[in-house]
């Protein structure tokens, strides 16, 4: 019988961060963080916490998801930090992921133009564009790019031929300020994003690289 392939994913760019464990593309347990931005200490308590309550020890698992962002700068690296430390010492493949295109494996839909968002900061949104029919390589040409959260919600009544797939806190936020055709063609991604970094990764989506995204400042989408 194939032994499943255990994947730990980590991702701590957006709000106060998570982890997911994974048994090849299924989650099988996940953590969420309570504070705005993660902390190393919490982190790998919680990393421990969440091998040991699955009865998993670290030298089982086969390898690790990082997300790369875009969200908190600071939080990102800390994200990275645990998985390069990890991956140094259990001698296992890392692979690094943005939360952006991750939304976008789960829910693209190649008939729509889909907007994929995260909120981080004081009322600041970044968001990536991903155009209908572009090849992977071509979509990802498109850099992610920061707009404050009033700019970002006007985009709503001017791109309803658009998906938005979008954090939690960003879709309940967005949400008071929008009619009640809302929900339509807006997806809540929710607050377990590791979930997304762990499958997208273990789809051959990763990359090498485990710096965090930067964004740049723009003015609209």
């Amino acid at each position: 019988m194939r032994k499943k392939k255990i994947t730990l994913a980590i991702e701590t760019a957006v709000g106060g961060g998570s982890l997911s464990l994974l048994e090849d593309i299924s989650v099988i347990d996940c953590w969420v963080g309570e504070r705005e931005v993660s902390r190393s200490e919490e982190l790998i308590e919680a990393v421990s916490a969440i091998l040991t309550r699955n009865q998993i020890k670290s030298g089982d698992l086969d390898m690790l998801a990082a997300s790369r962002g875009p969200g908190s700068y600071t939080g990102a690296r800390i994200g990275l930090a645990t998985a390069i430390g990890l991956k140094n010492g259990l001698d296992i493949k890392c692979f690094g992921a943005s939360v952006l295109d991750s939304f976008y494996y789960k829910f693209g839909n190649q008939n729509l133009d889909v907007i994929t968002a995260v909120s981080f900061g004081k009322k600041e949104v970044c968001y990536q564009l991903f155009k209908k029919f572009h090849s992977k390589n071509e979509n990802e040409e498109i850099s992610p790019e920061i707009i404050t959260f009033e700019k970002f919600v006007k985009c709503f009544n001017c791109n309803l031929d658009k998906m938005f797939v979008l954090n939690q806190k960003l879709y309940v936020e967005a949400k008071d300020y929008l009619s009640d055709d809302y929900s339509k063609n807006k997806i809540n991604a929710g607050v377990v994003l590791s979930d997304f970094i762990g499958q997208f990764v273990i789809n051959d989506n990763g990359s090498d690289n485990l710096s965090p995204i930067y964004s740049y400042i723009n003015g609209q989408i």
